[in-house]
């Protein structure tokens, strides 16, 4: 382990307030649910400000057998019973047949919990990684000489030239996307999100139709940050790199409890209002056609680098393409009358909770046409259905969408193609991207994790005829109210 993951595990999480018993009390709990047969599992509720990702799971570990577990019961909590409560019965244990997704030590963590700690070397699928999950980055400040701080500092000093701001200028580390990552920054007393873009910058027509949209949305009664221009004006931004920034309003912000019982009505209400407010569209900005993204799957032939490419993935995609044929068979394109301006990616990770729990919208990169009812099937699954479809949880939103005056319906297997089409073209865009010998390494490690989840949340023919017939036998009102237009 390097000295700036061992100085991260020291590191004491001061900034999250804590009742003087809570630890007490938290340790008490987690004995007696054991005792009373309830599984524990461990987590951290990690965030980029505390707990830490990743080194705040190995605390936790240390935290349970403090408590009162053995070791080898928060070994369980962490691998084992997880998989069991999570329905994950591929993985959890060390058995034939089950995922290789292994941990090496350097020590007995069954008599040493801190010796989970000492990593030798990690393996997922059986293949030996040669660093720790790109999606977590240290959070400690990078050693004098790191090339990683020199390419912040010239970052800051590009952005402070290109925004207007003063010295005094504090920046976080990164959150990490599919396709770009964003910064805190502190400055001259206000706080931002400075969003760098990988690849291709979203064109200016677009970031025009999304502030445009956005003001409508606000009038609506849906919240998102304000995006703020550079002293040219234009709220793109290219840095000497090559790559893009945008700058926003810092909001902190959380996921959304999917557990609790309001949130499907919540995001129904969120949906229906972006519907209500949009006006038609019947190309993207610019005035292209409608992306085929949306509604065309890939072709069978273009799979086939991804299959010949000897990956631990490719075996698994093989197994979900066999069911291509019969997913993509409904897949149509939209009826132009039907489209309207959409946000086309209210995934969990774009709809999120400030602190007084609104929801709040993020990430318009992807705004142009579609059906209401086809993003509003792509939003059902995106949200409910990660291990299995939670069809009630489906049902309350859907009702709640059309309680609210949603226009969208979803009536036919056709009504699925956006979340087919755009799932199956964003899988083959990631093999491409981890196979490609010319990408950044950190830029093929992260696509490794996206065809991970992607193949695991792929939803089979059988689930969306079960989502059908529970949306269509849901009691929610026949009329809707028309949209804001």
């Amino acid at each position: 382990m390097s000295e700036r993951s061992k100085a991260t595990f020291q590191r004491e999480i001061t900034g999250v307030p804590m009742h003087s018993a809570g630890v007490v009390n938290a340790s008490r709990s987690a004995v007696a649910l054991l005792r009373a047969g309830v599984p524990v599992l461990a987590g951290t509720d990690a965030t980029p400000f505390g707990p830490v990702h990743g080194s705040g799971f190995h605390r936790e570990l240390l935290l349970l057998t403090e408590a009162g577990l053995t070791a080898e019961q928060a070994l369980a909590a962490a691998t084992g019973v997880t998989a069991r409560c999570f329905g994950l019965a591929d993985r959890g244990r060390i058995a034939p047949g089950l995922r290789a997704d292994l941990l090496l030590v350097d020590g007995d963590p069954t008599t040493d919990i801190t010796a989970t700690r000492a990593i030798a070397g990690v393996w997922r699928r059986g293949v030996r990684q040669a660093s720790t999950d790109p999606r977590s980055p240290l959070p400690a400040a990078p050693p004098p000489g790191d090339a990683g701080c020199v390419m912040v500092d010239e970052l800051v000093a590009y952005a402070r030239e290109a925004f207007g701001w003063g010295d005094g200028v504090a920046v976080g580390e990164p959150r990490r996307g599919a396709l770009g990552q964003i910064r805190r920054v502190e400055t001259g007393g206000a706080v931002y999100a400075l969003k760098e873009i990988f690849g291709e910058p979203p064109p200016e027509d677009l970031v025009a139709a999304e502030l445009a949209f956005a003001r409508r949305a606000a009038g609506a009664g849906v919240r998102s940050p304000a995006g703020h221009p550079g002293l040219n004006g234009r709220y793109l931004v290219r840095t000497p790199a090559g790559t893009w920034l945008r700058l926003y309003d810092w909001l902190d912000l959380t996921p959304v409890d999917l557990t609790a019982p309001a949130t499907p009505d919540r995001l129904g209400t969120l949906l229906a209002r972006l519907h209500r407010c949009a006006p038609p569209a019947t190309a993207e900005p610019g005035g292209r056609p409608p992306a085929p993204w949306y509604h065309r799957p890939p072709a069978p032939h273009e799979w086939e680098p991804a299959l010949a490419s000897g990956t631990a993935w490719a075996g698994p995609l093989r197994e979900r393409l066999a069911a291509m044929p019969e997913l993509c068979a409904a897949t149509t394109p939209p009826d132009p009358g039907e489209l309207i301006v959409c946000h086309r990616d209210l995934h969990p990770g774009n709809v999120l909770a400030d602190r007084d729990g609104t929801l709040v919208v993020v990430d318009w990169d992807g705004l142009g046409p579609a059906t209401p009812g086809r993003e509003l099937a792509r939003a059902l699954f995106d949200w409910f259905s990660d291990p299995a479809p939670d069809l009630a949880a489906m049902r309350r939103m859907y009702g709640a969408y059309r309680r609210e005056g949603g226009p969208g319906r979803v009536g036919a297997a056709a009504d699925f193609s956006m979340l087919v089409a755009s799932r199956l073209n964003f899988l083959l865009l990631q093999t491409r991207i981890a196979t490609d010998p010319g990408a950044e390494p950190r830029h093929r490690a992260w696509a490794e994790l996206e065809i991970d989840e992607a193949l695991r949340i792929m939803p089979a023919p059988r689930q969306l005829a079960g989502a059908l017939d529970a949306l269509n036998g849901a009691e929610t009102p026949t009329a809707s109210a028309p949209r804001d237009d």
